[in-house]
């Protein structure tokens, strides 16, 4: 474990005892988390065929859920299955049986020809950080072919259709360092013959700067490869999606006690720049310096004071750890070219029962690491003297056994974390309303209840839409949602260690 450099330098970190040194900012050095963050499969039936009779009840009934989902506003849940009709399409797969936040079965009442596959399983994030690949593409095939069961029809096989593999990292603190053009062109080597920037501009009185956010080679609608390196905090900040990632890169060692209060701050309010003053909460929480606390409750006080006020006082805290994404997008064609060589040389794990017509993606993902050290070595990686950088010799030599994460733990935190962040809007939508009717000084108590008061006298069609909007978010919310209760009887020690 250790304390960043520039965290020993700031004021605030030596005016603090060694104890609460240690507590705020201890963390690992240089650490990579690798995972496969989306997948991507299609499934083919057995002799099936543009207007399948066999498929023309279940293709009515989703058409009837749908339009159900539609005109109630939403999901519909589908027999007696854990899954719901949802809104939302896939190019030409119309239909979509969810689990919320594990994955979502696409499915389409047409097939332009015969080599078409009926359907597409998406597995999110969500369940692949949590879960596991394994768990997520057991599961997800054991409902889609009971699905398909139901009417008598067999799966032939599934395919790859997209494999995101991701290195979550603190090792970079400076993407634009290593995104100069100098930089790239003595380090750099790839096979990708585009590459696309996104930087942030900031301007003071000192000047303007510039800073680099995004990085992306190749061309991401390819069906090959691409590959994204990305400030991964301020995307689930600006976002407001996934910030399960804070907790669990706190408890792997990504980032310390101080960033985590940081981003949690920032992603309640869903922007990345409430950095700077959730710093200076941290500070009126922590810091012992009396005078220097007083102009941080004025500036955060003040209705004048500016987003460039507050990053300017800010500078006087530590700067945050940096999380970088390094991600590559593998397509159903990058496999293509392998195809004899996967079906003929690579196998599964032979410790479990494997579908045969799972055989080909689980040899995939169980040989994950064949594939990254062609992408880490040819596709993308960074080189002096023909030797490999440290930073990325460190992510080529990561270990790929996974998280030993406490799943209702994760589900707590997060459930958590998205209901501060409604509360958030919530407040904020009040105070909104208030002020349209001219009520600067009321209290948050005297506005809800005039809110409420004022809805339920003149306004039924939202009232109506509010219990319809609540079964809606019910769905959505209800993987995560562990009573606290069950999630204390149930804990137990995280390995921090389970990644190098």
């Amino acid at each position: 474990m250790s304390i960043r450099i520039e965290v020993k330098r700031s004021a605030f970190f030596k005016e603090l005892q060694e104890e609460k040194q240690m507590q705020f900012f201890d963390q690992k050095e240089k650490k990579f988390l690798p995972c496969i963050d989306n997948i991507y499969y299609t499934v083919n039936l057995e002799d099936d065929y543009n207007g399948n009779n066999k498929l023309k009840e279940f293709l009515s009934k989703l058409e009837l859920l749908k339009t159900a989902s539609v005109g109630m506003r939403e999901p519909q849940q589908y027999e007696l299955y854990d899954l719901h009709c949802e809104v939302k399409s896939y190019d030409i797969y119309t239909f979509c049986l969810s689990k919320p936040d594990l994955y979502d079965i696409f499915i389409t009442k047409y097939l332009p020809n015969q080599t078409t596959p009926r359907a597409v399983v998406q597995i999110r994030a969500f369940g692949l950080w949590t879960q596991g690949d394994e768990k997520l593409i057991e599961e997800s095939y054991k409902d889609i072919a009971q699905i398909f069961g139901d009417y008598g029809c067999k799966i032939s096989h599934c395919r790859e259709n997209r494999i995101d593999y991701c290195y979550h990292t603190n090792a970079i603190q400076n993407l634009t360092k290593i995104s100069t053009d100098e930089y790239l062109s003595k380090h750099m080597h790839t096979t990708m013959q585009r590459i696309y920037e996104i930087s942030s501009i900031t301007s003071d009185s000192k000047g303007t700067s510039k800073s680099k956010e995004y990085i992306s080679l190749g061309n991401l609608k390819s069906n090959n490869v691409a590959i994204r390196i990305y400030n991964k905090a301020k995307e689930v900040i600006d976002v407001g999606k996934k910030g399960f990632f804070f907790d669990i890169w706190y408890n792997e060692g990504l980032i310390n006690y101080y960033d985590k209060y940081c981003l949690e701050y920032a992603y309640t309010g869903k922007s990345y720049d409430l950095i700077d003053k959730a710093k200076l909460e941290f500070y009126l929480l922590h810091g012992t310096d009396e005078e220097l606390k007083d102009d941080f409750k004025k500036a955060l006080k003040s209705n004048k004071t500016t987003y460039a006020d507050i990053n300017a006082i800010a500078k006087a805290m530590p700067a945050l750890t940096t999380v970088i994404n390094i991600e590559y997008m593998t397509k159903r064609k990058f496999y293509y070219y392998s195809d004899a060589w996967i079906d003929e040389y690579l196998t599964t794990d032979t410790k479990r029962f494997v579908p045969s017509a799972l055989e080909r993606l689980y040899k995939i993902t169980d040989n994950r690491s064949v594939f990254l050290k062609y992408l880490t070595s040819t596709t993308l990686s960074f080189k002096k003297d023909d030797k490999y950088l440290p930073w990325w010799e460190r992510l080529r030599n990561t270990k790929l056994k996974g998280l030993n994460l406490n799943l209702k733990l994760v589900r707590e935190y997060s459930h958590d974390l998205d209901e501060q962040q409604a509360k958030k809007r919530l407040i904020n939508a009040l105070g909104t309303v208030a002020l349209y009717s001219d009520k600067i000084y009321t209290t948050f108590e005297a506005d809800a209840s005039d809110v409420l008061a004022h809805v339920n006298d003149n306004d039924k069609m939202l009232t109506d839409w509010y219990v319809t909007k609540k079964v809606k978010k019910q769905e959505r919310i209800k993987n995560r949602k562990i009573k606290r209760a069950e999630t204390l009887e149930n804990v137990s020690t995280r390995d921090n260690d389970s990644v190098s």
